[in-house]
């Protein structure tokens, strides 16, 4: 499973919410599958993650990013 890791306002504009997924201050993490299910989107996956100004990370690397920032902000 791969995830992108984006601000959650920009999130909000494709319809995304914070319920049911991992947040750290104003950022949102977004699995591949509900990328590439969301009606709002369109293009591939890569493209959408573009749209999102994020980056597709593994779900260690993902995991690592969230940690760090919660790391940083305690």
């Amino acid at each position: 499973m791969r995830y992108a890791i984006t601000e959650i306002e920009k999130a909000k504009t494709y319809g995304f919410t914070t319920f049911g997924h991992k947040t750290n201050g104003d950022l949102i993490c977004i699995n591949e599958n509900e990328l590439i299910n969301a009606p709002t989107m369109s293009g591939t996956l890569e493209e959408r993650v573009t749209a999102l100004e994020a980056e597709l990370l593994s779900d260690s690397e993902a995991k690592i990013v969230m940690l760090n920032l919660l790391a940083k902000n305690n």
